[in-house]
């Protein structure tokens, strides 16, 4: 039994020292620690909690920001989630969140943003979305450019943050750089003052848009003589019931038709109606593209005026403003007023001027001489040149008033200059009455209509050398203020810098230059200007064929110097007409004008014969390009053949 007993110790002991050994093998291996205290070894750092944050505060409508998700653990080291995490925006509408954790802004307001990791889910993040906010304006225009007394309708185009855009006219804050040129109205409506060019902007806050330049144009017909052409609703068949063709034109990218076109109100006073006996005012198209059909319609005039005489339209003067054209007779003291969107006479006034006094031009005998119509846009004044001086004639009531008492000589073919409302008056000629016969002093007069003064310069007439003998019309730049008179006798051109007149006594002077033309000798005497490109449209009268262009200076010249010479004088014969006719320009009054086409932006000058049956509308500028003739009969002629197109003014 005892030695039993024995091995059991001995066989317990052996096991308690294998175990002893095992023990103290394991504690020897790395890792292996027994230890369960917190913080031990052997348990990761849990995720506590995740903070979210914004690159910036807010963000506004198709904007973005970018969100941080950073997760915060146990042993308080800290960790980026932000690709890991799941984003969750509660109100999606406000605003979204992608897996990357960007935020869009969707719309105003604000939304709580949160990130998600393990079951562990962060504070909401309340993220404000702002409004679009306005990042640029752009401004553009119903036409590139408008006529002296004409509107255009501009547009402000906002565009947002969130790449939006919306019409923001009514509420942007415009402004013009020359206001004499063109104001434009809080609803961006621009009004044409004078002829020239601006530069228009909107603004709201702190944006403003790049600036649209404005161009101004001369109204059609730009001296008292001239034929009214105003811009009117494009017709759609002419008189005969032929469809307008029109040609080259393309508005964004395609053809399209016109909604407006140059209407010229051409006195039809040589042949009256075979049926009626009545005279007319034709309507004629001036941008049709066929030269077999141009007129729109025919206006007739009485058949007898307030006196009982036959009423003989001589010219006509235009409103844009009003869509008006004023007609006179040089027999008659009856002034007509056309509306231009009807076409029909809705007005007759009779003048102060009784037909028994007359003023007598080498070219014709007139009671009422010459008609110009006010283009400043909020003026319905028309300036009429008699035998009695010069009146304004209100267009709405009708009133006449004599400017400067009455005192003025009458002119065969005055200048107004609307920038300055100056009047150009050149004189001569022969005033009687019924029992009187009076000359007028040969002379140049100007009336300052803003002050209500005249003044006289006869001086140029009274030059021992090459005076001023018979001043026959008038032009003026408003651009540059000059002025210019032509000398019936030789065609010379006579400059005067109107920006330096001084006044003493009555009597006016001013530096002046005098221009020899090449076509020295032909009295061209019909005078039109371009005051935005200094164009000058001249031809010959008394049934003459030669015709000229030039170009005047581009600047106003400084105090104490005359204007300097014309430049790039080209001249030609007019092109037989299209029935194979000789031209032949009319005699007074002086039927030239100038134009800026509304249908295709070009420059044109308009003539009329002498019969009335043809309107000869020719491409100044590209005339002005046109290559020499070899061995030119005078200096500077060209072929006007394809500048030139040739309209009918019957059906």
């Amino acid at each position: 039994m005892k030695n039993v007993k024995r091995e059991s110790f001995a066989a317990r002991l052996a096991c308690s020292c294998l175990l002893f050994s095992v023990v103290a093998v394991l504690i020897t291996i790395p890792g292996c620690s027994t230890s369960s205290g917190s913080g031990s070894k052997g348990n990761p750092p849990t995720l506590q909690s995740i903070t979210v944050t914004a690159a910036a505060s807010s963000v506004s409508v198709g904007g973005t920001d970018q969100l941080t998700a950073t997760g915060n653990y146990s042993d308080s080291s800290t960790q980026n989630l932000t690709s890991t995490a799941t984003w969750t925006s509660a109100s999606t509408g406000i605003a979204t969140v992608s897996a990357s954790g960007l935020a869009s802004g969707v719309a105003a307001g604000s939304s709580n943003i949160t990130a998600a990791s393990g079951g562990v889910t962060s504070s909401p993040y309340s993220l404000t979305v702002n409004a679009p906010t306005l990042t640029s304006i752009a401004v553009t225009a119903a036409a590139s450019s408008v006529v002296v007394g004409g509107t255009d309708q501009l547009t402000a185009t906002g565009t947002y943050s969130d790449k939006s855009t919306q019409n923001i006219t009514s509420s942007v804050t415009w402004a013009s750089a020359t206001k004499s040129v063109a104001t434009i109205a809080t609803s961006g409506l621009a009004s044409a003052v004078a002829p020239g060019s601006t530069n228009v902007t909107a603004s709201s806050g702190t944006v403003t848009s790049p600036p649209l330049t404005l161009t101004v144009n001369s109204q059609g017909g730009n001296s008292s003589g001239s034929t009214a052409i105003l811009v009117i609703p494009a017709p759609a068949r002419a008189a005969d019931g032929t469809r307008f063709r029109y040609v080259s034109h393309t508005k964004a990218g395609g053809h399209a038709t016109p909604t407006s076109v140059d209407g010229a109100y051409q006195p039809q006073g040589t042949t009256p109606n075979a049926t009626t006996g009545q005279y007319s005012v034709q309507v004629i198209n001036l941008d049709t593209g066929t030269s077999t059909s141009a007129l729109i319609t025919s206006i007739p005039m009485p058949a007898t005026d307030s006196s009982g005489a036959v009423y003989m339209p001589n010219a006509t003067g235009g409103s844009q403003s009003e869509l008006k054209v004023i007609v006179i007779s040089w027999t008659s003291p009856d002034v007509q007023v056309i509306d231009a969107n009807t076409n029909t006479i809705v007005k007759t006034y009779t003048s102060p001027v009784p037909p028994t006094t007359t003023v007598t031009f080498s070219g014709g005998t007139c009671s009422i001489c010459g008609v110009f119509v006010n283009p400043t846009a909020s003026s319905n004044e028309v300036l009429l040149n008699t035998a009695l001086g010069y009146y304004s004639m209100d267009i709405a009531t009708g009133t006449f008033t004599a400017l400067d008492g009455g005192t003025a000589y009458p002119a065969e073919n005055f200048a107004f200059n609307q920038v300055t409302q100056t009047i150009l008056s050149p004189n001569y000629g022969t005033v009687s009455t019924s029992s009187t016969s009076t000359p007028v002093p040969v002379g140049i007069q100007l009336l300052d209509l803003a002050n209500n003064t005249i003044s006289t310069n006869d001086s140029v007439a009274n030059l021992s050398t090459n005076p001023l003998s018979t001043p026959d019309s008038g032009a003026v730049d408003s651009s540059t203020n000059i002025g210019m008179v032509v000398d019936e006798n030789g065609g010379a051109q006579w400059l005067f810098n109107l920006g330096d007149v001084t006044v003493s006594s009555g009597n006016w002077t001013s530096p002046y230059s005098v221009y020899t033309i090449p076509l020295q000798g032909f009295e061209m005497t019909y005078c039109a200007v371009d005051s935005v490109s200094h164009t000058l449209f001249t031809s010959q009268e008394f049934g003459g064929i030669y015709t000229a262009i030039e170009l005047l200076p581009s600047s106003a010249p400084t105090s104490g110097n005359p204007p300097a010479n014309p430049t790039g004088y080209v001249w030609d014969t007019m092109p037989n007409t299209p029935d194979m006719n000789s031209w032949a320009n009319g005699y007074d009054p002086h039927a030239v004008s100038v134009f800026t086409s509304v249908y295709d932006g070009k420059l044109y000058g308009f003539l009329v014969n002498d019969t009335q049956t043809w309107i000869a509308k020719i491409d100044l500028a590209g005339a002005l390009k046109a290559t020499p003739v070899s061995n030119p009969t005078y200096p500077g002629q060209i072929d006007l053949t394809s500048y030139t197109t040739y309209l009918p003014t019957t059906q």
